[in-house]
């Protein structure tokens, strides 16, 4: 069985992986936490190599300080440094063009309404930081990691939706010779183990409290001895020995006594 504190240490890492990437990708610390990334053409693109999303901005990261980054996108930030971020806020748009010249003109957009969903995360690192809470003091129910699971999966389902917005536009990007490809970041696969996680504590949290009620009812207290001896689920054996332990122990002499004073006298 694992031990408590064992439990306590794996899910802190757990509530870690989940509140990192949603802090900002601004930070250089945890400028590579970012959830889905598209690859550019650089040569076509301003030297832009890649763009990196995250929950509350994006960051464009250039080859080289060569070009003029808002002729492709849009807003743009002139900081001459090679990692430019947008201002964090809640539901971020961007915009990329070709550039001037460009045998194929156009553009394509990630409107803030899908930006808007990723903030998700954060609500998930919230029931994740209240889980761990409860752990620490050994009070965790499983009520509250099931409304915290179905809070990650509302997440999982609001990163399947923008994964398939951005494969969209990563598409678009690609004809107009802008685009190479995309990919899920390093923030999404914590995301996923944290979830995986919590997923677990949750079905360990049901054990344990059957557990605590199968001993619970091993010792045959009077309120659980009236249930059904089915909702215990023991074996024969253990109900004969409950049933024994509740007539002829504890509630013997008292039931005898109800008896013989609800008995009519001759």
């Amino acid at each position: 069985m694992i031990q408590h504190k064992t439990r306590l240490f794996l899910f802190f890492c757990a509530t870690v992986m989940s509140v990192l990437p949603t802090i900002s990708i601004q930070n250089p610390a945890l400028s590579t936490l970012d959830l889905f990334r598209v690859n550019l053409n650089s040569s076509a693109a301003s030297n832009i190599g890649e763009v990196r999303f995250g929950v509350w901005s994006f960051c464009l990261h250039r080859t080289s300080l060569v070009g003029e980054i808002c002729d492709t996108f849009s807003p743009c930030n002139l900081t001459g440094t090679l990692r430019l971020c947008s201002e964090q806020r809640y539901g971020y748009g961007l915009t990329l063009s070709a550039t001037a010249g460009s045998e194929k003109p156009g553009s394509k957009s990630v409107t803030p309404a899908w930006t808007r969903a990723l903030a998700s995360h954060a609500a998930v690192s919230i029931m994740m930081v209240i889980c761990f809470i409860l752990l620490c003091f050994n009070s965790a129910n499983p009520l509250v990691y099931a409304f915290a699971i179905f809070v990650a999966f509302i997440s999982f389902l609001c990163d399947i939706a923008f994964n398939y917005h951005l494969k969209s536009v990563t598409s678009s990007l690609v004809n107009l010779g802008i685009g190479k490809n995309y990919k899920p970041g390093p923030g999404f696969a914590l995301q996923i183990i944290s979830g995986i996680w919590l997923l677990f504590e949750f079905f360990w949290s049901l054990k344990m409290k059957r557990m605590k009620i199968t001993l619970r009812d091993l010792s045959c207290p009077f309120p659980s001895a009236l249930l059904p001896l089915w909702s215990c689920r023991l074996d024969p054996m253990t109900q004969s020995r409950c049933v024994s332990s509740f007539f002829h122990q504890d509630f013997r002499l008292p039931m005898r006594s109800a008896l013989r004073t609800l008995s009519p006298s001759p």
